[in-house]
């Protein structure tokens, strides 16, 4: 028997010694006296966003990764930031890179300089209203030239009349009129890593001044995204050999 069902009894017995009308009353009016006098229960806070989601140990799992890549040789050292899923996405070498599911259909990408939201839920993460904003859309499809293979098929769209950010989008903080194109790679079907489109930077010097746009935005967002550099250093390391042999 649990504490709320000993208080509960206890006031049954405290009515039938004090109340002529215990007879009377019905199990029913107990009830909603209990409820009366009980304090409410504390409302279940909403999913928060920035907490990194918990994987499925039964579902396979895959390294998925791409750059940020510039044709101009004093761009190529530039800072960016991109979160996944509650997570800074590491990089290394110029390399991003992420666990997801291996077996996905499709993949959103959200670029954009996303502030920091008043509530740290799912349901508030969104670009405002007025800011600039590329939605990308992958979706999974056989390689028509191998079908050992797979590539993804791109599907944009873009404005500035605000945008709700999907749950399993990954974010790259940056303004998107610097985005010049998506280079787009097949990968083994067989493999547990996975290609995402190379992102290709216009190469023009306001990319620099678009970098430091980038790390003053992340010093608000970072604070809300998690990341243990330590737990990540060799993990990182082990990755990047992985990657480079595809």
């Amino acid at each position: 028997m649990n504490y709320r069902n000993c208080q509960f009894l206890f006031l049954c017995c405290l009515i039938s010694l004090t109340s002529p009308l215990f007879g009377q009353r019905s199990r029913k009016d107990f009830l909603e006296l209990y409820q009366k006098s009980s304090p409410p229960r504390p409302k279940r806070p909403e999913p928060n966003l920035f907490v990194p989601a918990a994987m499925n140990k039964n579902i396979p799992m895959a390294t998925y990764f791409f750059t940020l890549s510039s044709r101009n040789e004093a761009n190529k050292n530039l800072a960016w930031r991109a979160y996944y899923q509650g997570q800074i996405v590491p990089q290394k070498e110029g390399v991003f890179f992420l666990t997801a599911p291996k077996h996905l259909d499709s993949f959103n990408i959200v670029v954009a300089v996303i502030k920091k939201p008043n509530q740290t839920t799912i349901a508030s993460l969104e670009v405002p209203y007025g800011v600039d904003y590329i939605h990308y859309q992958l979706e999974k499809r056989e390689d028509f030239s191998n079908q050992k293979k797979y590539r993804w098929k791109i599907i944009k769209e873009e404005g500035n009349q605000g945008f709700v950010v999907p749950h399993d989008a990954l974010i790259i903080l940056l303004e998107p009129q610097y985005i010049e194109k998506l280079e787009v790679h097949s990968w083994e079907k067989r493999s547990d890593i996975i290609m995402l489109p190379t992102i290709v930077l216009a190469g023009t010097q306001a990319l620099q001044e678009a970098s430091i746009k980038t790390v003053l935005a992340a010093l608000d967002t970072d604070l809300l995204h998690s990341r243990s550099e330590s737990e990540q250093t060799q993990k990182d390391g082990i990755t990047l050999s992985r990657i480079k042999q595809v």
